[in-house]
C-alpha cells in the first residue's frame, strides 16, 4: 500500500502509545484470523519506519508494517482495513506462494472473501493522506442527479418537521419516510443495485447507554439500516470505545445516523423537564425514562405502519421493500461480521418513570433537518 516519499513518518508520542497501538493490531489480526478460520502462520507486526507505505507484508521475514501517520491520522477502522488489506497477502502467500501478481485475481478474491473495502484492495491507494480520505470517505462522492435530487426533498421536508403545529410536523416526517421507501421502490425498479455503506458512530465512552438497544431497534425497524454494538479502539485515549456500526445505503445511513442523535438529545432534554417537574433523581429513574420514551416512539412509528400497510393491503410495495431491503443488507452485515454474537441484557426498571417516558413518547416527533449541526456521537471517519 504505498504512499508519498516526502511525508514525514512521525512516530508515537510515548513507548506506551507505541505499545498500545501494537496491542491492539495484534488483537485485530487475531480476531480476523478467527472469523476466517484461518489456521496458519501469524505474522509478527511492527510500526514502520518508511516513508513510501502506509502498510505492508514481508514474506522473508513473515511481518507486517503500519504507518504510524496512519495510526495518528486517520480512524481506527481505515488502519483496519489497512492491516485487513496485508493479511489478504498473506492468506495468497499460504496458498500459492509463487504468485508473482501481488494484486491479481487471487488477491481480489481474498479480499472480496475478508470484504475488504475497495478502495483498500489497490497498490497505489493513498499516495497523500489527503488523497487517501477521499477514498475512504463515502460522503464525500459524487451523487447522481437523481440521488441528489432526492436528498433535497428528503431534506426540505424534514425542514418542515420544524413546525411547532404537533399535526403537521407529524404529517412533514410521515411524508419523508414515505419519501424514503419510495425512492427505494425506484432503485428496484431501474434494476439498480444498491451499494451499502457503514458509518461508526463513537459514544466517546466505554459502555454502551443502557437504552442505545431501543435506539438501535427503532433505527432497524424503521429507517432501512442494521446496527452492530462493537468496541472500537481509540489510537488517542488508548481505550475501547462504545461503538455502532450503522450498515445501509448512502441515503439511509445518513437519515438513521440524524434519528440517532436527535433521540439522544431529545432524550436528555425531554428528561431534564420531567425530572425538574416530577422530582424524580437518580440514574435508574433517569433510564427508566428514556426507555418508556423510546418504546413510546416506537409503538408510534409501529402503528403508523400498521395503519399504512392495512390501507395499502398485505402485499404492499412497502412490505416488499423491506423484505428485499433486508435481504441485502443482512447479506452485507453478514460479510462484515460473520461471527457474530447476539446478546440481551436486562435492568431494574422504575416502573413510574418508564410510564411517564412512554407517554411522552407518544408524542414525540423527528423535527430538525438533517443538514443542521446537532450534537451528538462523534463520527469515526467524518
Amino acid at each position: 500500500m504505498n504512499r508519498s516519499t516526502g511525508d514525514t513518518e512521525p512516530k508515537p508520542t510515548s513507548k506506551k502509545q507505541g505499545v498500545a497501538w501494537l496491542a491492539s493490531l495484534h488483537r485485530e489480526l487475531v480476531e480476523i484470523y478467527y472469523e476466517q478460520k484461518f489456521k496458519g502462520r501469524r505474522p509478527s507486526i511492527r510500526l514502520s519506519d518508511s516513508k513510501q507505505h502506509w502498510g505492508s507484508f514481508d514474506p522473508l521475514d513473515f511481518e507486517i508494517t503500519i504507518s504510524p501517520t496512519l495510526i495518528a491520522e486517520c480512524p481506527w477502522w481505515v488502519v483496519v482495513e489497512i492491516l485487513k488489506h496485508e493479511i489478504a497477502h498473506i492468506f495468497v502467500h499460504a496458498a500459492f506462494p509463487n504468485e508473482e501478481r501481488p494484486h491479481g485475481k487471487r488477491f481480489q478474491a481474498v479480499c472480496s472473501s475478508l470484504n475488504v473495502a475497495e478502495w483498500a484492495r489497490g497498490a497505489t491507494v493513498g499516495k497523500a493522506l489527503d488523497e487517501l480520505r477521499t477514498l475512504f470517505d463515502w460522503r464525500t462522492a459524487h451523487l447522481d442527479a437523481r440521488t441528489e435530487k432526492y436528498r433535497s426533498r428528503l431534506e426540505k421536508l424534514l425542514a418542515l418537521a420544524n413546525s411547532t403545529n404537533e399535526n403537521e410536523a407529524l404529517v412533514a416526517m410521515q411524508r419523508a419516510r414515505e419519501l424514503q421507501d419510495n425512492h427505494h421502490l425506484e432503485e428496484l425498479d431501474r434494476g439498480q443495485p444498491t451499494r451499502f455503506v457503514n458509518l461508526e458512530l463513537n459514544s466517546g465512552k466505554q459502555r454502551h447507554a443502557p437504552y442505545e438497544g431501543r435506539i438501535a431497534s427503532i433505527l432497524i425497524n424503521h429507517y432501512h439500516v442494521e446496527a452492530v454494538f462493537i468496541a472500537r479502539f481509540n489510537a488517542e485515549t488508548l481505550r475501547n470505545e462504545a461503538t455502532i456500526d450503522l450498515m445501509g445505503s448512502r441515503e439511509d445511513v445518513l437519515l438513521a445516523e440524524y434519528v440517532h442523535g436527535f433521540l439522544h438529545r431529545s432524550a436528555e432534554s425531554l428528561w431534564q423537564a420531567h425530572r425538574k417537574n416530577n422530582g424524580a433523581k437518580g440514574l435508574r429513574a433517569r433510564n427508566s425514562f428514556i426507555r418508556g420514551l423510546l418504546v413510546g416512539f416506537h409503538k408510534k412509528l409501529d402503528d403508523q405502519n400498521s395503519s399504512k400497510e392495512k390501507n395499502d393491503g398485505a402485499l404492499s410495495e412497502h412490505s416488499a421493500l423491506i423484505q428485499a431491503g433486508e435481504r441485502g443488507r443482512e447479506e452485507f452485515k453478514r460479510k462484515r461480521y460473520p461471527r457474530l454474537v447476539k446478546r440481551s441484557s436486562s435492568a431494574r426498571v422504575d416502573s413510574g418513570a418508564f410510564t411517564h417516558g412512554k407517554s411522552e413518547g407518544g408524542r414525540l416527533s423527528i423535527r430538525t433537518p438533517i443538514t443542521k449541526t446537532t450534537r451528538g456521537p462523534k463520527l469515526l471517519g467524518r
